[in-house]
């Protein structure tokens, strides 16, 4: 064994090695084993590692999180079963009232209107009334649209009216553009520009502007006739009949707002008018129904003798003309 370490002491390769001693070494291990084990057998209690105080406090706060959380689960109940709609009643005098997006609204004496009043819910511009009232709504992009009775209003942002008339509503636009239609009916619409007036009843809505009175009737005067229709054979009883049978029956128009404001503006791809041979637009005519199809308004046009059409170059599509003329 000293020859083996004057040899390891002279060579300068393996001049650093080291010599363990097996038995020490393994002796120290199994130590540090059996110091393990008897940690293992006897495991630190939980008294050891938290304190009394310590105890207290975790104590402490979990029942603060438990009363917490049945103050927001009672807060979040009691806020969906109380009612986010507020009713303003008008009787003898109107009430004004301002909306949380800064609509202003008049309610009329003997009205009711209808309205949200959690800012849950400011994004959702609708209201309801019954009566009549006058509206000045907050310019959004989000609609603002009342609900009344069958019909209903949308705007984005303008001023107008909604009045109650015995049998009918009447919608007065006064500033910007309205949408007005009908609940159960959503294609039944009219486009209201600013001063337009229009009646709503039994699912029809009049223009009073294009409406023609009695008194205009009465005071109208027909253009001097020449001599082609001085000189054509007499209308038959019988034609005079089922004439004055149509006049009874129906609302009075000329035809150029029949034409312009009904036939052209709700079916400008369907409707032209042939501007070689031109219909007298200033014919009284009688419309029984000006919310029916377009194309039984032409008949019935064609049946008063004011008109004529042919087809046009589309499915559908109509070109409106003068009469024939009989010999």
């Amino acid at each position: 064994m000293k020859k083996f370490d004057d040899i390891l002491r002279k060579s300068e390769e393996i001049k650093d090695y080291t010599i363990f001693d097996v038995n020490l070494e393994w002796n120290q291990f199994s130590a540090m084993l059996e110091n393990n084990l008897d940690h293992q057998s006897n495991p630190i209690s939980t008294s050891e590692v938290f304190s009394i105080e310590d105890k207290r406090h975790i104590i402490y706060l979990l029942s603060f999180a438990a009363v917490m959380i049945l103050v927001f689960a009672s807060l979040f109940l009691f806020s969906k079963s109380e009612s986010n709609e507020s009713e303003l009643i008008s009787k003898s005098d109107s009430e004004s009232i301002e909306l949380i997006d800064g609509t202003k609204i008049n309610v009329s004496p003997n009205s009711t209107l209808k309205y949200y009043t959690n800012l849950e819910y400011k994004e959702q511009r609708f209201v309801s009334l019954q009566g009549s009232g006058q509206f000045d709504v907050s310019r959004s992009i989000l609609p603002f649209i009342v609900y009344h009775n069958e019909i209903f209003v949308e705007v984005l942002g303008t001023s107008f009216k909604i009045l109650q008339e015995s049998d009918k509503i009447k919608i007065v636009n006064i500033s910007g553009t309205v949408k007005v239609g009908e609940i159960k009916n959503k294609d039944n619409f009219r486009i209201l520009k600013e001063g337009d007036v229009f009646h709503y009843s039994d699912g029809l809505f009049i223009n009073p502007a294009d409406s023609i009175s009695n008194k205009s009737i009465n005071a109208y005067t027909p253009a001097p006739l020449n001599k082609e229709i001085e000189n054509s054979k007499p209308v038959p009883e019988k034609n005079k009949e089922e004439n004055t049978a149509i006049a009874l029956k129906g609302r009075k128009y000329t035809l150029e707002s029949v034409i312009n404001n009904y036939l052209i503006k709700f079916n400008k791809k369907k409707i032209k008018i042939d501007k070689k041979a031109k219909p007298d637009l200033n014919k009284i005519i009688t419309i029984d129904d000006i919310n029916k199809p377009y194309k039984s308004i032409l008949e019935d046009l064609k049946q008063q003798g004011v008109i004529d059409f042919i087809s046009g170059d589309c499915p559908d599509c109509f070109i409106i003309r003068s009469p024939e003329k009989k010999n």
